[in-house]
C-alpha cells in the first residue's frame, strides 16, 4: 500500500504549502508544523502543482512591475521639479531634484537589472555655472542608463 503523505493530511497544509512557496527554510517551517525536512522536500517536490508554483510567481512579477511604475512616476515628477526650480533660478531646489532623479535612476537600474548590485553612481554637482550644471547632469544621467 502507498504512503500517504502527512503534509497533505495536515490541517496546516495550506500555511505550509504557503511557507514552502516563500521558500522559507525547511527546517524552520518543520518545527513550527512538527514535520520532517524531508517530509517537506517530498511534499513541496510531489505534490506542490506547477500551477500554484506559476501564480506566486506571476504575482511576484505584477509586483515588481507595479514597482517599476512607481519608480518611473517619481522619476518624471522630481524631473519636472528640477525644471519648475531651474526657471526659478532656485540652484539649491534644482540640484536636490536632480539628485533624487539620480538616485532614482539607480534604483530603476537595479529593478531592471541594468545596474549589477554593488555598482554606485555617483554625481558631483558644483555652483559655478548652475545652467551648465544642472544640463550636464540630465546627460551624464541618460549616459549612465545608455552604458
Amino acid at each position: 500500500m502507498p504512503k500517504v503523505c502527512v503534509v497533505c493530511q495536515s490541517p496546516h497544509r495550506l500555511q505550509i504549502e504557503e511557507a514552502l512557496l516563500q521558500n522559507r527554510p525547511l527546517r524552520e517551517t518543520g518545527a513550527r508544523f512538527g514535520f520532517s525536512t524531508s517530509s517537506l522536500h517530498r511534499h513541496r517536490h510531489n505534490h506542490l502543482t506547477s500551477k500554484l508554483v506559476k501564480a506566486v510567481q506571476a504575482t511576484e512579477m505584477f509586483e515588481a512591475t507595479s514597482l517599476l511604475g512607481r519608480v518611473e512616476a517619481l522619476i518624471l515628477r522630481c524631473e519636472d521639479i528640477a525644471k519648475l526650480a531651474e526657471q526659478e533660478k532656485h540652484w539649491v531646489g534644482a540640484s536636490a531634484a536632480l539628485r533624487e532623479v539620480g538616485r532614482s535612476l539607480e534604483l530603476l537600474g537595479r529593478i531592471t537589472g541594468q545596474l549589477r548590485s554593488g555598482v554606485n553612481v555617483g554625481v558631483a554637482i558644483g555652483m559655478e555655472r548652475p545652467e551648465e550644471i544642472a544640463a550636464g547632469v540630465n546627460a551624464k544621467l541618460c549616459a549612465l542608463l545608455e552604458a
